[in-house]
């Protein structure tokens, strides 16, 4: 993809991806897989809480990084571009990962939203409970994938460490407590 496209394509990107990532809730409202109940209300579960922090600050670099590349261009050296990866193969390769994780967004929030909704029925059952920790971490996974896209799609140094940064917490949070 060129650069005028990418401009373009990035913010409106980002625009949804907020949307099903932190506005789900009211997302959730117009999509009736079945009949709407307020699963927050009844198991007190708040999603963004339970975000880890650190993916929050990496998912705040990266919109800053992608306003910047987009909305003031002569001031995104800042975060030091690797022209050599400009490239339009490399960057539709970047544009592929973006919407592979606004996919796996959307399952995911689908999936705590059924985690939950057995959850409500039997408040009780640890078990279930585990499978919405699971749900989580597939929830990580995705915003894991769209830094790793994002920085493919608009390579920098600030960018490539922050991503590589992110992949490592995540395979720590995912494979921390096998044993």
């Amino acid at each position: 993809m060129e650069k005028e496209v990418l401009q373009m394509f990035l913010p409106s990107f980002l625009l949804i991806f907020i949307g099903i990532t932190f506005f789900w809730k009211w997302f959730r409202k117009f999509i009736r897989v079945k009949e709407y109940i307020d699963i927050e209300k009844t198991t007190n579960y708040h999603r963004l809480k339970r975000i880890n922090f650190l993916f929050f600050i990496f998912f705040i670099v990266f919109v800053i990084m992608t306003f910047i590349y987009c909305a003031l261009p002569n001031h995104y050296y800042i975060f030091i571009p690797l022209d050599k990866f400009d490239h339009p193969l490399i960057n539709s390769v970047g544009v592929l990962l973006l919407k592979v994780a606004l996919i796996w967004m959307i399952v995911a929030q689908l999936y705590i939203d059924k985690e939950l909704y057995k959850y409500s029925r039997d408040s009780g059952n640890l078990s279930l409970m585990e499978l919405v920790y699971f749900s989580e971490k597939m929830f990580l996974g995705g915003l894991t994938v769209m830094f790793v896209g994002m920085f493919i799609t608009i390579t920098n140094v600030i960018g490539i460490v922050s991503g590589l940064i992110s992949v490592f917490f995540y395979y720590n949070l995912v494979f921390r407590f096998k044993t």
